[in-house]
Protein backbone atom coordinates (compact mmCIF):
# COMPACT_ATOMS: atom_id res chain seq x y z
CA UNK A 1 0.00 0.00 0.00
CA UNK A 2 2.82 2.42 0.81
CA UNK A 3 4.44 1.82 -2.58
CA UNK A 4 1.09 2.34 -4.34
CA UNK A 5 0.47 5.61 -2.53
CA UNK A 6 3.99 6.88 -3.26
CA UNK A 7 3.68 5.88 -6.93
CA UNK A 8 0.33 7.64 -7.27
CA UNK A 9 1.66 10.78 -5.64
CA UNK A 10 4.79 10.77 -7.80
CA UNK A 11 2.58 10.44 -10.91
CA UNK A 12 0.36 13.29 -9.70
CA UNK A 13 3.36 15.54 -9.03
CA UNK A 14 4.88 14.74 -12.43
CA UNK A 15 1.55 15.51 -14.12
CA UNK A 16 1.35 18.77 -12.20
CA UNK A 17 4.85 19.73 -13.35
CA UNK A 18 3.97 18.97 -16.95
CA UNK A 19 0.82 21.08 -16.64
CA UNK A 20 2.80 23.93 -15.10
CA UNK A 21 5.27 23.81 -17.99
CA UNK A 22 2.40 24.10 -20.45
CA UNK A 23 0.78 27.04 -18.69
CA UNK A 24 3.70 28.97 -17.24
CA UNK A 25 6.21 31.11 -19.11
CA UNK A 26 8.88 30.88 -16.42
CA UNK A 27 12.08 29.58 -18.05
CA UNK A 28 14.18 26.63 -17.01
CA UNK A 29 16.80 27.97 -14.59
CA UNK A 30 20.38 26.68 -14.79
CA UNK A 31 23.03 27.24 -12.13
CA UNK A 32 26.35 25.76 -11.14
CA UNK A 33 29.67 26.11 -9.41
CA UNK A 34 33.19 24.70 -9.26
CA UNK A 35 35.55 24.81 -6.29
CA UNK A 36 39.20 24.09 -5.59
CA UNK A 37 41.25 24.49 -2.43
CA UNK A 38 44.67 24.34 -0.79
CA UNK A 39 45.11 22.67 2.60
CA UNK A 40 48.09 22.29 4.90
CA UNK A 41 48.60 21.01 8.44
CA UNK A 42 50.84 22.09 11.29
CA UNK A 43 53.22 19.18 10.76
CA UNK A 44 54.57 17.24 7.79
CA UNK A 45 52.29 14.22 8.26
CA UNK A 46 48.79 14.34 6.83
CA UNK A 47 47.37 12.46 9.82
CA UNK A 48 49.94 13.31 12.44
CA UNK A 49 49.17 14.21 16.06
CA UNK A 50 48.79 17.90 15.23
CA UNK A 51 46.55 17.39 12.21
CA UNK A 52 42.83 17.80 12.69
CA UNK A 53 40.72 14.67 12.10
CA UNK A 54 39.24 14.47 8.64
CA UNK A 55 35.79 15.85 7.86
CA UNK A 56 33.63 15.01 4.85
CA UNK A 57 35.48 17.27 2.43
CA UNK A 58 38.77 19.14 1.90
CA UNK A 59 40.90 16.39 3.43
CA UNK A 60 43.85 16.19 1.07
CA UNK A 61 46.90 18.37 1.68
CA UNK A 62 48.23 20.59 -1.08
CA UNK A 63 46.15 21.75 -4.04
CA UNK A 64 42.97 19.77 -4.64
CA UNK A 65 39.63 19.95 -6.42
CA UNK A 66 36.27 19.93 -4.67
CA UNK A 67 33.36 19.33 -7.04
CA UNK A 68 31.43 20.48 -10.08
CA UNK A 69 27.79 21.28 -9.31
CA UNK A 70 25.20 21.71 -12.09
CA UNK A 71 21.52 22.24 -11.29
CA UNK A 72 18.39 22.80 -13.36
CA UNK A 73 15.08 23.92 -11.86
CA UNK A 74 11.61 24.85 -13.07
CA UNK A 75 9.14 26.73 -10.90
CA UNK A 76 5.51 26.88 -11.93
CA UNK A 77 2.49 28.34 -10.20
CA UNK A 78 1.56 25.05 -8.53
CA UNK A 79 4.48 22.71 -9.11
CA UNK A 80 8.09 22.42 -10.15
CA UNK A 81 11.22 20.31 -10.01
CA UNK A 82 14.94 20.39 -9.24
CA UNK A 83 17.60 18.26 -10.97
CA UNK A 84 20.98 18.67 -9.25
CA UNK A 85 24.12 16.86 -10.44
CA UNK A 86 27.58 16.91 -8.88
CA UNK A 87 30.96 15.43 -9.78
CA UNK A 88 34.34 15.15 -8.08
CA UNK A 89 35.81 14.09 -4.71
CA UNK A 90 33.46 16.27 -2.68
CA UNK A 91 30.48 14.80 -4.51
CA UNK A 92 31.69 11.26 -3.85
CA UNK A 93 32.13 12.01 -0.14
CA UNK A 94 28.59 13.40 -0.05
CA UNK A 95 27.12 10.15 -1.34
CA UNK A 96 26.25 11.10 -4.92
CA UNK A 97 24.54 8.31 -6.83
CA UNK A 98 27.13 7.06 -9.32
CA UNK A 99 25.31 4.14 -10.95
CA UNK A 100 23.17 4.23 -14.09
CA UNK A 101 21.44 7.35 -12.77
CA UNK A 102 24.65 9.37 -13.00
CA UNK A 103 26.04 11.59 -10.27
CA UNK A 104 22.78 12.67 -8.66
CA UNK A 105 22.81 15.04 -5.69
CA UNK A 106 19.14 16.03 -5.68
CA UNK A 107 16.27 15.03 -7.93
CA UNK A 108 12.78 15.92 -6.76
CA UNK A 109 9.44 17.35 -7.79
CA UNK A 110 7.04 19.35 -5.65
CA UNK A 111 3.37 20.21 -5.74
CA UNK A 112 1.73 23.13 -3.92
CA UNK A 113 -1.56 21.47 -3.07
CA UNK A 114 -2.76 24.64 -1.31
CA UNK A 115 -1.26 27.96 -0.24
CA UNK A 116 -0.16 26.25 2.98
CA UNK A 117 0.53 22.62 2.00
CA UNK A 118 3.37 21.41 -0.25
CA UNK A 119 4.28 17.81 -1.16
CA UNK A 120 7.79 16.88 -2.29
CA UNK A 121 8.85 13.49 -3.67
CA UNK A 122 12.33 12.34 -4.74
CA UNK A 123 15.82 12.85 -3.33
CA UNK A 124 16.71 16.02 -1.45
CA UNK A 125 19.55 17.20 0.77
CA UNK A 126 18.84 16.61 4.44
CA UNK A 127 16.80 19.06 6.48
CA UNK A 128 19.00 18.39 9.55
CA UNK A 129 21.97 20.54 10.46
CA UNK A 130 23.35 23.99 9.74
CA UNK A 131 25.57 23.30 6.74
CA UNK A 132 25.08 22.17 3.13
CA UNK A 133 26.88 19.89 0.69
CA UNK A 134 27.58 22.64 -1.84
CA UNK A 135 30.37 24.94 -0.63
CA UNK A 136 28.57 27.96 -2.10
CA UNK A 137 25.92 27.55 0.62
CA UNK A 138 28.39 27.55 3.51
CA UNK A 139 30.35 30.49 4.83
CA UNK A 140 33.12 28.12 5.97
CA UNK A 141 34.57 26.01 3.17
CA UNK A 142 35.38 23.13 5.50
CA UNK A 143 32.50 21.30 7.18
CA UNK A 144 31.78 20.59 10.84
CA UNK A 145 32.06 17.16 12.45
CA UNK A 146 28.31 17.32 13.09
CA UNK A 147 27.72 17.66 9.36
CA UNK A 148 30.36 15.04 8.54
CA UNK A 149 28.52 12.43 10.56
CA UNK A 150 25.36 13.09 8.60
CA UNK A 151 22.97 12.42 7.25
CA UNK A 152 23.62 14.05 3.86
CA UNK A 153 20.51 13.26 1.82
CA UNK A 154 17.16 11.49 2.01
CA UNK A 155 14.94 9.90 -0.62
CA UNK A 156 11.20 9.71 -0.09
CA UNK A 157 8.10 11.80 0.43
CA UNK A 158 7.65 14.86 2.62
CA UNK A 159 4.80 17.23 3.32
CA UNK A 160 5.28 20.78 4.58
CA UNK A 161 2.47 22.79 6.16
CA UNK A 162 2.50 26.47 7.11
CA UNK A 163 0.62 26.59 10.41
CA UNK A 164 1.06 30.37 10.56
CA UNK A 165 3.24 32.87 8.69
CA UNK A 166 6.01 32.15 11.23
CA UNK A 167 5.41 28.50 12.22
CA UNK A 168 5.83 25.53 9.85
CA UNK A 169 5.80 21.75 10.20
CA UNK A 170 7.30 19.13 7.87
CA UNK A 171 6.80 15.37 8.07
CA UNK A 172 8.71 12.84 5.95
CA UNK A 173 8.72 9.12 5.12
CA UNK A 174 12.05 8.05 3.62
CA UNK A 175 14.31 5.24 2.54
CA UNK A 176 17.37 4.53 4.66
CA UNK A 177 19.72 7.50 5.14
CA UNK A 178 21.75 8.48 2.03
CA UNK A 179 20.31 5.52 0.09
CA UNK A 180 18.73 6.53 -3.21
CA UNK A 181 16.42 3.53 -3.29
CA UNK A 182 16.77 3.54 -7.07
CA UNK A 183 19.73 1.25 -7.63
CA UNK A 184 17.94 -2.08 -7.52
CA UNK A 185 18.37 -2.42 -3.76
CA UNK A 186 15.54 -3.82 -1.69
CA UNK A 187 13.99 -1.30 0.70
CA UNK A 188 12.13 -3.23 3.38
CA UNK A 189 12.66 -0.64 6.09
CA UNK A 190 11.75 3.02 6.25
CA UNK A 191 12.89 6.02 8.19
CA UNK A 192 10.65 8.85 9.31
CA UNK A 193 11.33 12.39 10.38
CA UNK A 194 9.94 15.79 11.08
CA UNK A 195 10.82 19.43 11.42
CA UNK A 196 9.17 22.20 13.42
CA UNK A 197 10.35 25.62 12.32
CA UNK A 198 9.76 29.11 13.65
CA UNK A 199 11.02 32.17 11.78
CA UNK A 200 10.64 35.90 12.34
CA UNK A 201 12.50 38.90 10.92
CA UNK A 202 15.77 38.51 12.86
CA UNK A 203 15.73 34.92 14.11
CA UNK A 204 14.82 31.41 13.03
CA UNK A 205 14.95 28.10 14.88
CA UNK A 206 14.36 24.55 13.60
CA UNK A 207 13.85 21.45 15.71
CA UNK A 208 14.52 18.32 13.66
CA UNK A 209 14.01 14.60 14.25
CA UNK A 210 15.07 11.49 12.33
CA UNK A 211 14.29 7.91 13.33
CA UNK A 212 13.90 4.40 11.98
CA UNK A 213 16.12 1.67 10.62
CA UNK A 214 19.66 2.71 9.79
CA UNK A 215 20.06 0.50 6.71
CA UNK A 216 21.75 -2.66 5.55
CA UNK A 217 25.21 -4.02 6.24
CA UNK A 218 27.33 -5.96 3.78
CA UNK A 219 25.48 -9.21 4.54
CA UNK A 220 22.06 -7.65 3.99
CA UNK A 221 21.18 -7.52 7.70
CA UNK A 222 19.72 -4.45 9.34
CA UNK A 223 22.24 -2.58 11.44
CA UNK A 224 19.76 -1.25 13.97
CA UNK A 225 17.54 1.70 14.83
CA UNK A 226 18.61 5.33 14.66
CA UNK A 227 17.31 8.25 16.68
CA UNK A 228 18.64 11.72 15.98
CA UNK A 229 17.51 15.04 17.45
CA UNK A 230 18.91 18.20 15.90
CA UNK A 231 18.49 21.91 16.69
CA UNK A 232 19.51 24.66 14.27
CA UNK A 233 19.12 28.39 14.79
CA UNK A 234 20.25 31.62 13.11
CA UNK A 235 20.06 35.01 14.82
CA UNK A 236 20.74 38.39 13.23
CA UNK A 237 22.19 40.17 16.25
CA UNK A 238 22.92 43.41 14.43
CA UNK A 239 22.95 44.62 10.84
CA UNK A 240 26.54 43.37 10.55
CA UNK A 241 26.63 40.38 12.93
CA UNK A 242 24.84 37.04 12.60
CA UNK A 243 25.14 34.05 14.96
CA UNK A 244 24.36 30.42 14.17
CA UNK A 245 23.89 27.42 16.46
CA UNK A 246 23.74 23.70 15.67
CA UNK A 247 23.29 21.05 18.37
CA UNK A 248 22.71 17.39 17.55
CA UNK A 249 22.48 14.02 19.30
CA UNK A 250 22.36 10.64 17.56
CA UNK A 251 22.11 7.15 19.01
CA UNK A 252 22.02 3.76 17.30
CA UNK A 253 20.78 0.51 18.78
CA UNK A 254 22.66 -2.12 16.76
CA UNK A 255 21.31 -5.60 16.20
CA UNK A 256 24.81 -7.07 16.19
CA UNK A 257 28.01 -5.61 17.61
CA UNK A 258 29.80 -6.46 14.37
CA UNK A 259 27.43 -4.14 12.53
CA UNK A 260 28.84 -1.04 14.22
CA UNK A 261 31.42 0.31 11.81
CA UNK A 262 32.58 3.88 12.30
CA UNK A 263 31.11 7.04 13.72
CA UNK A 264 27.88 7.03 11.73
CA UNK A 265 26.68 3.82 13.37
CA UNK A 266 28.24 4.48 16.79
CA UNK A 267 26.35 7.67 17.54
CA UNK A 268 27.56 11.13 18.53
CA UNK A 269 26.75 14.39 20.27
CA UNK A 270 27.98 17.88 19.57
CA UNK A 271 27.51 21.62 19.55
CA UNK A 272 28.75 24.07 16.91
CA UNK A 273 28.66 27.86 17.11
CA UNK A 274 28.97 30.13 14.08
CA UNK A 275 29.56 33.86 13.78
CA UNK A 276 29.87 36.10 10.73
CA UNK A 277 30.72 39.78 10.88
CA UNK A 278 30.56 42.11 7.87
CA UNK A 279 33.30 44.73 8.13
CA UNK A 280 32.02 46.41 4.97
CA UNK A 281 30.10 45.48 1.81
CA UNK A 282 33.11 43.66 0.35
CA UNK A 283 34.81 42.02 3.33
CA UNK A 284 33.61 39.88 6.23
CA UNK A 285 35.00 37.48 8.81
CA UNK A 286 33.58 34.15 9.91
CA UNK A 287 34.21 31.73 12.76
CA UNK A 288 33.11 28.22 13.71
CA UNK A 289 33.85 26.60 17.03
CA UNK A 290 32.74 23.06 17.77
CA UNK A 291 32.61 20.50 20.56
CA UNK A 292 32.11 16.95 19.28
CA UNK A 293 32.25 13.51 20.86
CA UNK A 294 31.37 9.95 19.86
Amino acid sequence: MKKVILSLLATAVAAGVANAQDNETAPLTLSGSVDTYYRTTLNTKDNGPLAAPSTSYSNGTGFNIGMINIAASKEGEKSGFVADLMFGPRAKAAGAIEDVEGHVNQLFAYWNATDKLTFTVGRWNTYLGYELISPTGNYNYSTSYLFTNGPFSQTGLKASYAITDALTFTGALMDNVDNAGALGKSQNNFMYGGQLGYSVDKASVYLNYLGGNSGLDGAGDTTGNVRQIDLTSVITATEDLSIGINASYKSTTANKSSDIKGLNEAGFAGLALYAQYAINDNFSLGFRGERFST
